[in-house]
């Protein structure tokens, strides 16, 4: 049995805390070693929070940070004080939506790793309510979740298709890469994508796994032309590290891709 970390980044979400981590505490996978709470120096009560959460749970871990960081700094130092063989994220404000959820990952990284392969694995997502009444189960094609070697797909960036969250991977692959950057907070997770897809090959377990909340405050409640520029700025950052000519014909693919898009987008608003 592997053991795994789950870390879990906090800012000021005192009150998404508990339910984030009992989905942890409550996943089947026997090899769960620890749970890291890497708090970013918050000004709520998080800290009562993390602390009451470690008296109640032998396996949280509080990572108290001195001063914030900003998430990606908060997601490295949970993945330089991990222990697990492998490693997990979760955002404090989501959680744990299927039991099986680690479980059916680490299977799968089994599987692989049983003939030599070094893999990533995850799962579907569901949809939240903010208050955490409702949710809702995602109605995607299988064919919509990359697997595979997907780092082509991912610089071209098809928009149709699935890109995955909290991920099961090993964590010495991970700090070999340089984990996140501590610059970007945006899209972070797309660049540590492409870097991790640039060798290693992805795998959908076909099951359910993490609740996202609709949070207020959340990526998606950014304009469009924000989003936009941050995901095409990490995707042109990673082409850089590219021979010219890939740089050059993946730059065309893109640059018409975005055309057809626009011309869509016309049409359809035009009738």
């Amino acid at each position: 049995m592997n053991t795994l970390s789950v870390v879990i980044p906090n800012y000021n979400n005192s009150k998404y805390l508990p339910q984030c981590v009992e989905s942890v505490v409550g996943q089947t996978y026997e090899g769960l070693t620890e749970i890291i709470i890497v708090d970013d120096c918050s000004t709520d009560e998080s800290r009562d929070v993390i602390l009451s959460l470690a008296e109640k749970y032998p396996k949280v871990r509080p990572l108290l940070l001195p001063k914030n960081g900003r998430v990606s700094a908060a997601r490295n130092a949970g993945l330089m004080a991990a222990t697990g063989e492998y490693i997990t994220f979760l955002d404090a404000d989501d959680c744990y939506y299927n039991k099986d959820k680690l479980s059916c990952e680490m299977a799968l990284i089994k599987k692989y790793r049983d003939i030599g392969k070094d893999v990533v694995t995850y799962s579907s997502i569901v949809k939240m309510s903010n208050d955490g009444s409702t949710y809702t189960e995602p109605n995607i094609p299988k064919k919509k979740y990359l697997e595979g070697n997907i780092y082509n797909r991912m610089l071209i960036d098809l928009r149709s298709s699935v890109v995955m969250r909290d991920y099961c991977v090993r964590t010495e692959i991970l700090r070999t890469i340089g984990g996140y950057n501590i610059d970007n907070s945006l899209f972070e997770d797309y660049e540590l994508i492409l870097k991790l897809a640039k060798n290693y090959e992805f795998f959908y377990t076909e099951k359910t796994g993490t609740a996202y909340r609709d949070s207020v405050a959340g990526l998606s409640k950014k304009p469009y032309a924000v989003l936009l520029e941050a995901k095409n700025r990490v995707i042109k950052n990673q082409l850089k590290q590219e021979d010219p000519l890939k740089r050059g014909v993946f730059t065309v693919i893109r640059a018409v891709l975005a055309f057809c898009k626009k011309i869509y987008r016309t049409v359809r608003a035009h009738g």
